[in-house]
């Protein structure tokens, strides 16, 4: 394995096939919002998309990604705040994604948990995804954008099954 160059080029694309992005799209296309919010569904999906990655990304590819994951964060964070300044998200909604991306990040960073702290952003996890359940059942929330936010909760989890807690 080589090792991960010390300055990452965030600007760099990762380039992937078409195919890949369409069958992306599909897969996401055929899921409701609310189908996502169900944990054997949004699991499914989530391995889906894990074989799709593994078999059409490289592993320099897969390297690039992990490298970009500060700036995919912060995106993430700004895209909700524009998001709430535009009105199409509650503060309090705002505030609980924003929390989790903050605490996700730490964790990312650190690469292990502490059992207080798997428990903290369990916490506001599922209240995440109460919150979210709440808007999507009301149709308080626009479908476009309740997808990549429904999405985070598995990513999170996903990820947080691969952290050793200390």
């Amino acid at each position: 394995m080589t090792a991960l160059p010390a300055q990452p080029n965030h600007r760099s694309k990762i380039r992937v096939s078409p195919e890949f992005t369409k069958q992306t799209e599909q897969t996401l296309e055929k899921v409701s919002p609310k189908d996502l919010l169900d944990e054997q569904i949004s699991e499914q999906i989530m391995k889906e998309f894990t074989k799709s990655f593994l078999y059409e990304l490289s592993l320099g590819q897969l390297q690039a990604i992990i490298l970009q994951f500060p700036i995919i964060i912060a995106q993430m964070k700004l895209l909700i705040i524009k998001s709430k300044q535009y009105k199409l998200v509650d503060s309090e909604l705002a505030g609980l994604l924003c929390a989790c991306l903050k605490e996700f990040n730490i964790i990312r960073e650190q690469n292990s948990i502490t059992q207080e702290k798997k428990e903290k952003l369990d916490k506001m996890l599922s209240l995440l995804k109460q919150k979210l359940t709440k808007l999507v059942f009301n149709k308080q929330i626009e479908p476009l954008l309740a997808k990549p936010l429904i999405l985070i909760l598995p990513l999170i989890s996903v990820y947080m099954k691969t952290l050793k807690i200390i």
